[in-house]
């Protein structure tokens, strides 16, 4: 079975020093080369709103106590010698506190920023460090004095072209939605927490040349990569990423499927943490787990992640091709022949796995055949109704389907744990929160729902009792 193995290209970032910051001696400055200037503007633009969405992330997070005191801890450790933790480290599931903060980080972004921002939270992670891997978390002055049960600090989001000398103001904010202006010059005498790019860890998450200072090193390849997710689900493959380390000779992929044992599937090289595992059986739940290795041997294995294999691309489109009933009598369960013909009308419940929260509802036009017998027979009537492709980000793993027969005018109330209503297209709308009740107006009849899981074969019919439709999906 052929393997295709990809890299992460580096990203060459190199930040400015200011001794506002560093504890490391005169000696240990950067020399810039006035590398701000140098960005291409569209680079200085999408970092910088990265550092501004992740330190909002960080500031709502400071609400909770827990959040604030594993912080203090995880910056007081001084991994490179200064107060400061790589955002990615909090991924970790290896250390106690990281697995709490790396849990309430989920929780405050499904909570605050999942709407607004239009991405389920793995992707913002993925799309955060794939953007800014060395993205950092400070704590540059007063972090001793920090009174974590207490004080909420500001937040100061330090942009890439950001000035940094005497007189220079820059806004900072924090979880209450409170700003502060902070004298760039002027050392505060509250702590402040800074969200920048490393300035001692590079792009691939090595330590870069610095003389003089003393601190722990950095993660070897004895220790491991933090974590392991699927950023692609494509027809019979799926993409798999995990944070690079340093000490490394590389990297071994192991998988299992429902059933049976571990085996490596695979190896990468130094730097390699993007593998793409193809020819897999649609349908089969897929389990893997990564380390990494150098001449020492053997990291411990990464957290176990487990995804089907599916016969779609993510962003497949959906059609219903056709309904129908299998005769008379089984019609006449939901609507008698002296009412006429029937009309038709199903809901998509979509549930995202990745926060066990309702994401949006779909309502569909009603179908009224022109004649009773129309939905009978083995073809049925045929419809062709196109649907929204399918997002997995937005969507989740499976769609629940939900068919009623409507007579008197559909009276559905959504009970929705969320504020956010969008209307895509005449016919679609999504609503954002955790539940969904749908209570039927008299005279209208349920007739049962279906889930269609993101692994089933494209084309398929699903039935309920005596009713049965056609789904038709296509890969881009």
């Amino acid at each position: 079975m052929t393997k295709k193995i990809l890299s992460i290209a580096a990203i060459a970032i190199l930040v400015v020093c200011t001794a506002m910051f560093v504890s490391c001696n005169k000696e240990d400055e950067f020399d810039n080369g006035n590398y701000h200037y140098q960005l291409k503007a569209k680079e200085v633009e999408r970092e910088n709103a990265v550092i501004d969405q992740y330190g909002r992330l960080i500031s709502k997070a400071l609400l909770n106590p827990v959040f604030r005191d594993g912080l203090k801890k995880a910056v007081m450790e001084k991994f490179d010698g200064d107060y400061d933790v790589l955002a990615i480290n909090l991924m970790s599931d290896s250390i106690e506190a990281h697995t709490m903060m790396a849990k309430i980080l989920k929780e405050t972004y499904c909570e605050n920023f999942e709407a607004e921002y239009g991405e389920a939270y793995d992707k913002f992670l993925t799309n955060t460090f794939s953007t800014i891997p060395n993205l950092q978390i400070s704590i540059p002055v007063n972090c001793d004095d920090w009174n974590t049960s207490s004080y909420i600090p500001y937040v100061l989001p330090l942009y890439v072209d950001q000035k940094e000398g005497k007189g220079e103001m820059v806004q900072a904010f924090n979880g209450l939605n409170e700003t502060f202006m902070f004298d760039m010059g002027k050392e505060p005498d509250v702590p402040v927490v800074v969200i920048s790019i490393s300035e001692r860890i590079d792009s691939k998450l090595k330590f870069k040349n610095l003389i003089g200072c003393r601190f722990t090193p950095m993660k070897s390849a004895t220790v491991g990569p933090d974590s392991l997710v699927v950023i692609r689900n494509y027809a019979r493959e799926l993409e798999l990423y995990w944070p690079d380390v340093a000490g490394e000779l590389g990297y071994r992929i192991y998988r299992k499927s429902s059933s049976g044992n571990y085996t490596e599937i695979a190896t990468t090289g130094a730097n390699e943490n993007l593998y793409i595992d193809e020819n897999l059986t649609p349908g089969t739940r897929y389990h893997y787990r990564v380390c990494s290795y150098n001449e020492d041997g053997n990291s411990p294995y990464t957290n176990v992640y487990s995804r089907h294999a599916s016969y779609r691309n993510d962003g497949s489109t959906l059609k219903i091709k056709s309904i129908k009933f299998v005769d008379e009598d089984a019609l006449q369960k939901y609507e008698a022949w002296v009412r006429g013909d029937p009309e038709l009308k199903f809901y998509i419940i979509s549930a995202n796995a990745s926060t066990d929260k309702t994401e949006k509802l779909y309502t569909s036009r009603v179908f009224e055949p022109a004649r009773r017998r129309d939905l009978f027979g083995n073809n049925g009537w045929t419809i062709n109704e196109s649907l929204p492709n399918w997002d997995k980000d937005k969507c989740g793993d499976v769609l629940t389907f939900y068919w009623i027969e409507e007579d008197t005018g559909a009276e559905i109330t959504f009970e929705i744990n969320g504020k956010i209503e969008q209307t895509i297209g005449s016919s679609t709308k999504a609503s954002v929160g955790t539940s969904a009740k749908v209570t039927i107006k008299d005279g209208d009849d349920v007739i049962g729902q279906n889930d269609v899981n993101f692994w089933d074969p494209l084309t398929k019919e699903y039935s309920i009792g005596g009713f049965s439709w056609i789904m038709e999906g296509s890969n881009n």
